[in-house]
Formats: structure tokens, sequence, C-alpha cells
């Protein structure tokens, strides 16, 4: 029995060493392994989750080449022992920037855990046994070259935000509207063009046309620097020319009445041809012609001139300006004489004209324009019915010849009176003789000398359109086209009597020779200087 209990002992102890106790098992341990981070428990073989690794950073909101993670964490699968499979990670790290090699470290141990069927012990599995994590740092997206181009090209640091800003339109040095085009898409314009030659000498005349942001426009000729047309609208917005002119050069060098010439040296008339200037009389009867006058600087005046034509634009005005030099003794006249004139239409469609000369003799000068209105665009055949409006209390009365009697009148209580609004003929037959009709200076009304202020004002009452005349003149003379007879002709249009009126701005008619006159004698040390300006509109 003894013995048999012993047996049995025997057998139990050899059946408790061949069937093994429990075993304590591993504690958790946390290894750091050269920029990743494992956070689990030590692989032994158990069904652990997949350990989590963060990506060279231990907080979140990193800034990584221009990256941001937040918390960024990329699951990896079991890790098994070292395989030649992690061998090629290094290799593979240009093909996979910005942290590649992180991510073929996965996508091998994704090949390797489907290949593995069973755990490998966990001793064999310990982080700190395995070679792999080296290429890792290596492979830091860190340390490669690449992140720099990405934070350049973040769009809060490029400058392409710049050109965009300057585009924006409230930001564009546009030009004004007003100086370009007009509500229908009217551009201000200047175009040249050629009109002919002088018979003689076959010098080339230019014709100039000027458009301005309303659509008006004027053409001036560079022969006498005439007005050619202006075409003007009406109160229905239909455009007409008001200004009287010929067809041909040769028609302005022979027949013309100075239909729209620059008048010179001396607007009107000198009676006699002759005149002082101190103790020098100056004798131009040789080129009277008028009566035995000099009429607007005798028979080869500035308005048989070829002048030099310059273009001019402004903001919200088309001109000319043009320049002319009357040569010692030019028409008996003493000194050499250098004349500027400046056309300027502008968007009110306003003509400003502005007269400058200087001189290197004392010398008589009195310019003046001396275009042919007619403000129904000659729809009517006279001017007789358009009222006019001069502001004038007194004028200088003529003798049988047109030239002054040196008196300054009252134009009160006579035909000459014009401070009201008045039809041009209402009174016409009662002024003149041989033909009847105005031809004579008005005295202006002036509160300083050289004042630019209102001479006149003209209205049609068939087409609504006016005209106001602005002048730093002393005088205007008025005319109203007596010596038009009918023959003059331009295309289907005749100019009959009063087919047309002149209002021309100037000092007084012989003024050399009437020492109450204001004078008109320029010397060298000065500069002769006088603006006109025509404000056209309409009347409904």
């Amino acid at each position: 029995m003894k013995k048999t209990m012993l047996i049995f002992a025997g057998l139990l102890m050899a059946t408790l060493v061949s069937t093994g106790c429990p075993q304590k098992t591993n504690d958790e341990k946390v290894t750091q392994t050269d920029g990743l981070t494992e956070a689990d428990p030590v692989m032994n073989g158990k069904n652990h989750d997949e350990p989590t690794f963060n990506i060279g950073v231990d907080s979140p909101g990193f800034n990584f080449g221009g990256l941001t993670t937040e918390d960024t964490d990329v699951a990896l699968p079991k890790i098994e022992p070292p395989t030649p499979a992690l061998a090629p990670v290094e290799e593979s790290e240009p093909a996979k920037p910005f942290g590649g090699a992180v991510l073929v470290i996965q996508e091998e141990a994704e090949i390797k855990s489907a290949e593995q069927s069973a755990p490998a012990p966990a001793e064999e599995t310990q982080p700190a046994e395995q070679p792999a994590p080296a290429p890792v740092e290596e492979t830091q997206p860190a340390e490669q070259p690449a992140p720099t181009p990405v934070e350049e090209t973040q769009p809060t640091e490029q400058p392409a935000p710049t050109p965009v800003e300057e585009a924006q339109p409230t930001e564009q040095p546009a030009p004004d509207p007003t100086s370009e085009t007009n509500n229908q898409g009217t551009k201000m314009s200047i175009t040249k063009a050629d009109f002919g030659v002088l018979p003689e000498t076959d010098q080339k005349v230019d014709i100039y046309t000027l458009t301005n942001a309303n659509g008006a426009s004027m053409q001036v000729i560079s022969l006498g620097g005439i007005i050619y047309t202006l075409n003007l609208p009406d109160k229905d917005g239909n455009f007409g020319n008001v200004s009287a002119n010929l067809q041909t050069v040769e028609e302005y060098m022979t027949v013309s009445p100075n239909f729209g010439t620059l008048v010179g040296r001396y607007g009107n008339r000198i009676g006699g041809a002759k005149y002082s200037i101190g103790d020098q009389v100056i004798d131009q009867t040789a080129h009277a012609n008028d009566n035995g006058n000099l009429l607007h600087g005798g028979k080869n005046g500035f308005h048989k001139a070829v002048w030099t034509v310059e273009e001019l634009q402004g903001d919200d005005f088309v001109g000319l300006t043009l320049k002319l030099t009357s040569n010692e003794n030019h028409q008996g006249f003493p000194g050499t004489v250098n004349i500027v004139v400046a056309y300027k239409l502008n968007n009110n469609n306003e003509l400003t004209i502005d007269y400058s000369a200087t001189t290197d003799k004392a010398t008589p000068i009195n310019l003046t324009q001396h275009t042919y209105f007619n403000l129904s665009a000659f729809q009517t055949s006279t001017i007789l019915d358009e009222i006019a409006q001069i502001n004038a209390n007194q004028f200088i009365p003529v003798d049988a010849k047109l030239i002054p009697t040196g008196e300054i009148a009252n134009v009160e209580g006579t035909p000459m009176d014009f401070r009201t609004p008045t039809a041009i003929g209402e009174r016409v037959e009662q002024v003149g003789d041989n033909p009847k009709g105005y031809d004579h200076c008005y005295v202006l009304n002036k509160n300083a000398e050289n004042e630019l202020s209102l001479a006149a004002k003209v209205v049609d009452p068939t087409s609504g359109r006016t005209m106001e005349v602005w002048t730093t003149e002393p005088g205007v003379q008025f005319y109203t086209g007596n010596f038009l007879d009918g023959k003059l002709k331009s295309g289907d249009l005749t100019y009959v009597k009063n087919a047309a009126f002149c209002l021309e701005t100037q000092h007084y008619p012989d003024s050399p020779n009437k020492p109450n006159f204001p004078n008109t004698i320029l010397k060298p040390d000065e500069t002769y200087h006088t603006v006109t300006v025509f404000k056209f509109g309409v009347q409904k």
C-alpha cells in the first residue's frame, strides 16, 4: 500500500510537470524609436489592437513643411521581425516626398502581414531589436528639401493678389468718361485730310475735323485758318452746319468775302490806308482794297496765308494751334509779327479762340474771326428772323465809306439798340445806305478792361439753336451780310443778301487814326493777347 501510494504520488508529480503551471505575463512597455512613437503594449502573441504611430510629432497643430497636422496618426499593422522587405524603403524615398518613407513602411508592413499566418513570439517582436527605424529617421520629412516649395506656393504668400487688387475698377486711373465719349459713345477725335493746293505755288492746304464727345464738330482749313464748318445739334438733336463756306481753294483766294477767316494784321478798316506811329507816317495805299481804305489787313492779309497747324487735345476739348509769321512790310505794315491762335472746341459745345502776338517794331494789330453764321443751318435763306441781343449801350457811327467819324453814340432810341432781344430784320432797313443793313462796331459794356464778358446772344426760333459770344475785347462788329447778293454758291446753297451774320470781336475800326479810341499799336516789349468764346446751345 505504501508502495502504491508512492507510485501514485510520482505519477501526479509527472503529470503536473508535463502540463506546466501558469506563467506570469510581461508588463506593458512603451518604447520610442527615432521619431515613431508607439503607445501600445508590446505584442506577445495575443490579439492586441494594431499600434498607432504619430508622424514625427508629439503634439497636434504642428506645421510640417507647409502642411498642418492635427494629431495626424498613421495606423500600422503588427510589425514583424526584420525582413529583407524593409530594405527598399530608403530607395523608395524619392518617389514619396512629404513623409513618403512612412507610407512605404506601412505598405510593406501590410504586405508582410498578409503573408504571415501566425504571430511571432513576443521576444522577437521587441521594437528595440528592430534595425528598421534607422532609415525612417533619414526620411523624416523635416529633412527633405521638398517642403520649401510647398511653403512658397501657399496662396497667402503668392504675389498674384496684388495685380488682382490693382485691376479692381475702383482703383483704375480710368480717364474721365466725358473726355472720351458721350452717352451715345461718340469719341473725341481730330482727323486731317487734303483740301487742295494754292493755284500759283502748289502749296498744300489741309482740312482738319474736330469732334467733341457730344458729336458736335468743326472743320478748319490751314488756308486763312478758316472755320469751314460748325456742325451743331438743334432742339430735336439733328446736326447741321451753321457756318457759310465755299468749295475750293481757288474760290477762297479769289471771291470769298472772308468766309470763316482769321483776319489780320488789322481787322476792320483803316481809313485812307494811312496812319502815324509817333512821328512816322505809315502809307499803305498800295494795298488798299476797300474804296481807298485798308480792310482786314489788305487784299493779301492773313486770310490768304497758309498757317502752320498743330493738333491740340485736352481732357475735355479738341483743338488746333495755328501759327503764322508776318514779315516786315507785309501788306505795308512795319515790323515782323509772330501770331499764335488756338481753337478749342470743348464738350459743352463752346468754341474758345485765343489770340496772341509779338512784334519787333511798333505796329497796329487787331485780330478777329470772320465766320458767317446762320443758326438755322441755312434751312432758312436769311437770318432776319433770328433774335439778337447785344450787351452795349453805345456804338460807333460811320461815314458813307464805313469809316468811323470818331464819335461814340448812344443806342437808345435808335435802330442800333439791341439791349433787349430783337429780330435782326425788324429795323434792318432803317440802317445804312446802299446797301442797307448793320455793319457797325458796338462799344461793349464792361466792368473792367480785358474782362471776359458777354457781348451778344442770338437765338434761331426755328431750330432752337443759340449762340452766346463772350470776349475780352472792347468791341464787336455786327454785320448782317449786306454785300451778299446771290452770286456766291456752295453746292445747292445760294448766299443771298442777309443769308448770314457776323459778330467779330475786336478793337474799334480805324483806331490808329482815332486817339480817343483804345490803343491798337503793339510795341516790341509787349504781348498782344485776347480771348473770345462762342457758346452754342439749344432753346426748346
